[in-house]
């Protein structure tokens, strides 16, 4: 039976499809999606963007993600919004740059000055493994929850943050739920 088909099929000039490609770009797409869910939700839940800020900050995400461990990027990606969002809170401020800007790899004050913070909390867990691991399970719990989300997960992820007395953490958890229950941006 395949014998047959093949001799009838003709292949269209200049496509290929490659075993696992469409995989693995859908993967890449929805952990550019989450990633901008939690970004939006983390750092501008009270703001509405246009359609073409938003795909220019996703575009900057998947460019990040694009070329390395994407699940282990995506958890690093969300540590750093965390940062800028316990730092921007730490101000007393809600002030960030738009979302592309602040993606945006050539800006020195956006995302890429939040990898020394994290560097830092990197060098230090080294030493004391537990140092600001909540940063991790959120990140975690964000990647678990965009993948399966379930009302197990939902519980388990708000029973491990109060568990550990992380009312901020489990607020921002909850609101990313939110937004991706109810699609939003």
């Amino acid at each position: 039976m395949k014998q047959s088909a093949l001799k009838t099929f003709t292949p269209l000039v200049g496509l290929y499809a490659l075993p696992g490609l469409a995989n693995r770009n859908d993967k890449i797409n929805h952990l550019i999606n989450s990633a901008w869910l939690f970004a939006y939700s983390v750092l501008w839940n009270n703001m509405i963007f246009s359609k073409g800020e938003i795909a220019d900050s996703k575009k900057h995400i998947g460019e990040w993600l694009k070329g390395r461990n994407t699940e282990k990027a995506f958890v690093n990606l969300c540590q750093r919004i965390i940062l800028a969002r316990l730092n921007v809170k730490s101000l007393n401020s809600d002030f960030l740059s738009l979302p592309s800007l602040w993606f945006d790899p050539e800006n020195p004050e956006g995302f890429a000055v939040i990898k020394e913070w994290l560097d830092e909390i990197r060098t230090i867990r080294r030493s004391l493994p537990g140092f600001k691991v909540e940063l991790k399970a959120l990140s975690e719990a964000v990647l678990e929850f965009s993948g399966e989300p379930t009302s197990e997960n939902y519980e388990y992820w708000r029973n491990y943050f109060i568990e550990k007395q992380e009312p901020v953490l489990l607020n921002l958890f909850t609101v990313f739920v939110a937004n991706q229950t109810f699609d939003y941006q």
